[in-house]
């Protein structure tokens, strides 16, 4: 693949990403789901904290679970349940972390890891976690490791993964949750949990879908 298409498609899959993510947010925010950090961040802080470890997340990320990965899963199963497989590791991953705010009793007793596992696989026994935010993550990684095989390199996929994580923490910067009825199922805590997010991970994966499509035809035009 050309180093123009290389960056072409990573730099069109981060607009595409991080703009459909921050249109949902400051419309969530017109509807008064989210309000304006008061005393927000300066720009330079918002770009540092975002952009820089966006970029490196994606990378590495992309690099571990849709190309190590995805290409050891392709040798052994056929392209659909490879990455199917792959996502559901991506998303059971992401959430392998205690929950806020948690206590364990006697943290160093014999069995204070089980306690502990415990707490953290719980979240798949409740229904509305899977709904609102396991979906989330498991529709991600499918858009990601489909653009991988469309595409053929990690380039488009590392676009949309670093315009995702890009627009999570930037608006997060800048904005503070408020009550909302709608809350917890059509949109969660931030914009990375709920059918609203996941809504527009589903149009953003019909653009993908045409745009690689139209670039696909023009590069399959003869050419004088």
């Amino acid at each position: 693949m050309p180093w123009k298409t290389r960056i072409l498609h990573l730099v069109s899959a981060i607009i595409l990403a991080a703009g459909l993510l921050w249109l949902l947010g400051l419309t969530l925010q017109a509807v008064g789901a989210f309000a304006a950090d008061p005393e927000p961040p300066s720009f330079s802080k918002v770009i540092s904290k975002s952009l820089t470890p966006a970029l490196f997340g994606a990378v590495i990320e992309e690099w571990l679970f849709r190309g190590l990965l995805l290409g050891v899963w392709l040798r052994i199963a056929k392209p659909g349940k490879a990455v199917l497989g792959v996502s559901l590791i991506f998303a059971f991953v992401h959430f392998l972390q205690p929950p806020a705010g948690l206590e364990i009793r006697g943290p160093t007793a014999p069995l204070a890891g089980f306690e502990l596992l415990g707490l953290v696989l719980g979240n798949f026994l409740r229904p509305q976690f899977i709904a609102a935010e396991f979906a989330v993550l498991f529709t991600v990684g499918l858009i990601l490791g489909a653009t991988r095989l469309r595409t053929g390199s990690l380039w488009f996929p590392i676009g949309l993964h670093a315009g995702w994580i890009f627009a999570f923490k930037s608006f997060n910067m800048l904005h503070d949750n408020a009550p909302f009825a709608l809350r917890p199922l059509w949109i969660g805590e931030s914009l990375r949990s709920g059918l609203l997010p996941l809504a527009t991970l589903l149009v953003t994966a019909v653009i993908c879908h045409f745009t690689l499509r139209c670039a696909k035809a023009g590069e399959d035009l003869p050419r004088n």
